[in-house]
């Protein structure tokens, strides 16, 4: 009974053994999917050091751009286009026209498949100069905030570490939310903001993003629809913030509009469709011309 009872116990974990084959071979295949990413080179060099003497502005010369993954859809088509130092450059146009993908680039997350991105004031390729001081040049604002789990003071601070808390409160009123903070927080800038800033609201958060940016003190600063997830009265708060650092900041500023009405004041507006750069020009030059702008600004196109 006892040696039949022991080979019953074994053929029984045998069966159930025989059940994981499949899981097992699903297993090892993904895992070795995850080594794969893990040992996989990245063709950006990930170097630091002291960069060249930049004044804020970039030049695209002829870029040509297509996502590794789909090499044969081009996103951009030879863009030539000057983005210049302390001016305000807004990118319009229909979705999946390449203005998000200029905004990657720009952070450096693509370098171009042809043409290339040329620094103002030392005139070097972007792909020539550390990444790491580049990082550095530049702020970026998505369109929906980033928080951690953290009071206001360290969530603002991550856009400098070394930045003293008379840097933070600068950077917050620059944003627009000093206000707020001083006044509807119980803590002030030590309220903890939850996590993925739960307790506050979408316009706070964008603000507390704006001011992050903004205590980096950058040479260049990328607004990607930065908008466009909030509601009209948020929406009319965080845009009363980048007005006024468009008007009183001397940084270059990168805007991709959701709204047209946002970015009337810009100095150079710049249409893409199908990654082709087809118009530029200002918010009143660009109705008159009656293009692809005047009819998305809600104007008729006086062309055949």
């Amino acid at each position: 009974m006892t040696s039949f009872m022991a080979m019953m116990m074994a053929g029984f974990g045998i069966g159930m053994a025989s059940m994981a084959v499949p899981d097992k071979a699903k297993s090892a295949a993904a895992a070795n999917a995850v080594f794969a990413m893990i040992r996989r080179q990245t063709k950006i060099e990930v170097s630091s050091g002291d960069g060249p003497s930049f004044d804020g502005a970039v030049h695209l010369q002829g870029v040509d751009f297509a996502y590794p993954s789909r090499l044969d859809r081009p996103i951009l088509k030879t863009v030539n286009l000057s983005i210049e130092a302390g001016k305000t450059t807004a990118l319009v146009g229909p979705s999946g026209s390449g203005k998000s993908t200029i905004v990657a680039m720009l952070q450096r997350f693509y370098d171009p498949t042809g043409g290339a991105l040329v620094l103002g004031g030392c005139n070097t390729d972007l792909r020539n100069v550390p990444l790491a001081w580049w990082r550095e040049q530049i702020g970026f604002v998505g369109q929906e905030p980033v928080l951690f789990k953290g009071t206001i003071t360290d969530n603002i601070k991550y856009g400098n570490p070394d930045a003293s808390q008379s840097d933070i409160e600068t950077a917050a009123k620059k944003a627009f939310a000093h206000d707020f903070i001083m006044k509807k927080t119980r803590d002030k800038y030590e309220t903890q903001v939850g996590e993925r800033g739960g307790t506050m609201s979408g316009g706070q958060k964008q603000r507390i993003a704006i001011a992050r940016a903004l205590v980096r003190h950058p040479k260049l600063l990328l607004l990607d629809e930065a908008t466009s997830a909030l509601d009209n009265e948020s929406e009319n708060e965080v845009q009363t913030a980048i007005d006024a650092i468009i008007e009183k900041e001397s940084m270059t500023c990168v805007v991709i509009a959701h709204r047209l009405n946002t970015i009337k004041a810009a100095d150079m507006i710049v249409v893409f469709e199908e990654g082709v750069l087809l118009e530029q020009g200002t918010h009143d030059s660009l109705v008159n011309d009656g293009g692809l702008y005047a009819q998305l600004a809600g104007h008729k196109s006086t062309r055949n």
